[in-house]
C-alpha cells in the first residue's frame, strides 16, 4: 500500500514507502548449474562493500517451511527489481520459469519495469523452448546486459548492472531502511519459531 500526502511531498512519500516494502534492491534468478558464477562473480560485485546492493535469492532468503512457490512470489515482491541470469541451463529449469513468470507479472501489475536480464553465455532463440514466450518477446523489445568473456570488459559489466539496479532509487535514509529490514526478518524469524 502507498502512503499518499497532498502537495509535493506527497510523491516523495509514496515513493519511500514503496521503497521501505522493497527490502531488497533485486531478486536474482539462476539455474543450480550457474551458481558457481553468481557466488562467485555476481553476488561479491553487487553486496557487500564492493556493490551495497542488497540482493536476495534462494540459498539465503528462502524461508524454510514455506512452499518454493511461496517463497518465490515473497522473494520477488520484496524486491524492486529481477536479475535473471540466461543461459541454455536457466530455459530448462521448472523454476526458473516460474521464478520469470511471477516477476513478469508483478511488472505488469506495478507498471514498471523492474526485470533485468543478464546473457550469461550466447543463447540462440530457436533453443528458448515456446512456453519461455515472455522471455522471448523481452529479449527482442528490451536491451539485455551479455557476460563478457573479456576481462578488460567486465568492469564495464559490473558498472552496468549495478546501475540498472538502482535506477530511480529514491534517497531514503540507509538506517531506516536497514531498520526495517531487520524488523520484517525478526517478524519472520519468530512467525516460524511460535
Amino acid at each position: 500500500m502507498f502512503m499518499y500526502y497532498p502537495g509535493d511531498l506527497g510523491v516523495v512519500a509514496m515513493i519511500q514507502e514503496s521503497y521501505l516494502r522493497n527490502t531488497f534492491h533485486a531478486f536474482v534468478s539462476y539455474s543450480q548449474h550457474d551458481v558457481d558464477w553468481v557466488r562467485n562473480s555476481l553476488l561479491p560485485n553487487l553486496e557487500g562493500p564492493a556493490g551495497g546492493l542488497r540482493i536476495c535469492h534462494h540459498e539465503k532468503d528462502f524461508v524454510p517451511g514455506k512452499t518454493i512457490i511461496e517463497n518465490i512470489i515473497s522473494c520477488v515482491e520484496k524486491c524492486r527489481r529481477s536479475v535473471f541470469v540466461l543461459s541454455a541451463h536457466f530455459v530448462k529449469s521448472e523454476w526458473c520459469h516460474y521464478e520469470l513468470y511471477f516477476a513478469t507479472h508483478q511488472r505488469l501489475t506495478l507498471g514498471s519495469d523492474s526485470i533485468v536480464l543478464v546473457l550469461l553465455e550466447p543463447l540462440p532463440q530457436y533453443l528458448i523452448p515456446s512456453k519461455y514466450y515472455q522471455l522471448k518477446s523481452m529479449m527482442n523489445r528490451h536491451t539485455y546486459l551479455e557476460w563478457p568473456q573479456d576481462r578488460a570488459k567486465q568492469r564495464l559489466f559490473w558498472a552496468n548492472l549495478r546501475a540498472a539496479l538502482q535506477t530511480d532509487l529514491p534517497n531514503a535514509p540507509v538506517t531506516q531502511v536497514q531498520e526495517h529490514w531487520a524488523e520484517e526478518r525478526l517478524e519472520e524469524r519468530q512467525g516460524l519459531m511460535g
